[in-house]
C-alpha cells in the first residue's frame, strides 16, 4: 500500500513538522479553520505523498464508502 522507496526516518520528520503547523494559531487560526477539516486534510495530503497506486486506489474506494 505504501512507495517502496521512502526513507522512513525523513517521512517520519516530515509528516511531524506538518502536524506542528496544523496546530500553528499563526498558521491557521482557531476562528477561521475547522481542526476536523485540517486534521483531514493533513491526513489525505500525507497518504497522498507515501501511498502506491494500490493504495492510493484503496484510499479512493475508501472515502467514496465514507461520502454515501
Amino acid at each position: 500500500m505504501y512507495r517502496k522507496n521512502l526513507n522512513p526516518d525523513i517521512i517520519s520528520k516530515f509528516y511531524v513538522g506538518r502536524a506542528m503547523t496544523v496546530v500553528d494559531d499563526e498558521v491557521f487560526p482557531l476562528g477561521t479553520y475547522d481542526c476536523e477539516v485540517l486534521f483531514e486534510e493533513h491526513i489525505r495530503y500525507h497518504i497522498h505523498g507515501i501511498a502506491s497506486v494500490k493504495g492510493l486506489k484503496m484510499l479512493e474506494m475508501e472515502e467514496q464508502n465514507i461520502n454515501y
